[in-house]
Formats: C-alpha cells, structure tokens, sequence
C-alpha cells in the first residue's frame, strides 16, 4: 500500500471523527436534547405507559367537595317556620355530629352536605330537630333516603312505619322506649330530611316539609 492510499484513508477517518463529535455536541448535548431525554425519562414507567403525563392531568383536575357539588346554604330558613306557624320558636344552627335521632350513626358523604338545625321553643327547650341531607340529584337523595331506612330496620328495638305521607317518599321510626317525639325520614327531589320532634307539633312540621324544597 503506497502513501497516497494511507494518507487518503488517513484524511477520512479524521472527517468521520470531527463530524461525528459535531454532530453529538449539537443534538445530543444540546440542552433541549438534554431536557428532551429527562421529559422522558419522567414520563415512562417500566410498562412503557405515561404516567408522568397522568400525574399531571390527575393534579390539575378539581376535587370537588360536598358543598361544591351541592348547595353551600342550608334550606331551612326562620322565615320559612313562621310560614309553617310555628309560635314562639326561634332556629338554632348546629353542627353535623354525625348521628341522627342520638341513636343512628351517619357519615357525612362526599355526594350530599348536612345541614342541621333546632328549633327553640322560647329559646331555650328543643322542641324538634331538622336534618338536610342535600344532594345532587334525585336519584343520589334516593339512594340516601334507601340507606338511612335500612340502617334504621337494622336498629334493635326500632319499627319502620311507610306512610309515604311527605314528599315521594317517607317512614317514621317507632321506639317503645319514647311515646312523646316522632321520627320522621322524608325524601323530597333532590332532599332527604330527617326529623324528631314533640307529637304535638306534628301539623306545624307538616307545613314546613310542605314549604321546603
């Protein structure tokens, strides 16, 4: 092989080389190739699948609470107990315990807001107690209303009586231990309401389940 053969491969191989680190400095190397590897190193899980991408559509999505899917103001007003005639009883506002009747346990849910409420008599003695399960549809306030039944015909000691007297539906819960206060679940569109209160006041909460919504 004579020199001019060497020096000729010689003078490519030095090309090849000068061009190939060109070409790695400017898109390898680059710091939109270098952001373009992390994106996907990110993004790729050991099954090939976006999840960096889903993350990000998952912390952007909002989470909606029970006031934000339902009213955040509770249905029952002062005016509305005047309307329904009751005399001399005021509205007290009370926090969600948790427990209907003092006798039933109910989480507040993620589809419905409770709202629940005294009424005073001379503002003092509670003479009946309210509760407003608000829902976001009828169907959902069905649903509730199926729940609280069952959950009250499991109850030792307690008998369902379906009058269906209010609203589309409605029972009383009848307790051998207490003759002076009824219970009264009613589902109303979208509402449930739950109810105990003094017998002799019956036609004045008859009046305001009529007035609410």
């Amino acid at each position: 092989m004579n020199k001019t053969t060497l020096f000729t491969i010689f003078m490519s191989a030095l090309i090849i080389v000068v061009m190939g680190e060109l070409w790695v400095n400017k898109y390898l190397l680059s710091p939109m190739a270098q952001q373009l590897k992390t994106d996907v190193l990110e993004s790729a899980d050991p099954a090939g699948e976006s999840v960096h991408g889903a993350a990000t559509v998952a912390e952007s999505a909002p989470v909606l609470s029970a006031a934000e899917t339902v009213n955040s103001y509770p249905l029952l007003t002062f005016e509305l107990i005047q309307k329904a005639g009751f005399n001399q009883v005021t509205l007290q506002r009370i926090p969600f315990a948790e427990n209907l009747f003092g006798r039933v346990a109910v989480k507040n849910g993620i589809a419905w807001q409770v709202f629940a409420h005294n009424l005073l008599k001379n503002n003092s003695a509670v003479v009946a107690t309210l509760w407003e399960f608000q829902n976001k549809s009828p169907t959902l306030a069905l649903d509730v209303y199926r729940l609280l039944r069952q959950k009250f015909a499991l109850q030792s000691g307690a008998v369902i009586n379906a009058t269906n007297d209010f609203g589309e539906n409605s029972f009383y819960i009848n307790y051998a231990d207490d003759q002076t206060n009824a219970f009264l679940v009613v589902k109303k569109g979208s509402n449930v309401y739950a109810s105990t209160y003094r017998k002799d006041l019956h036609s004045s909460i008859q009046a305001l389940l009529t007035l609410l919504p």
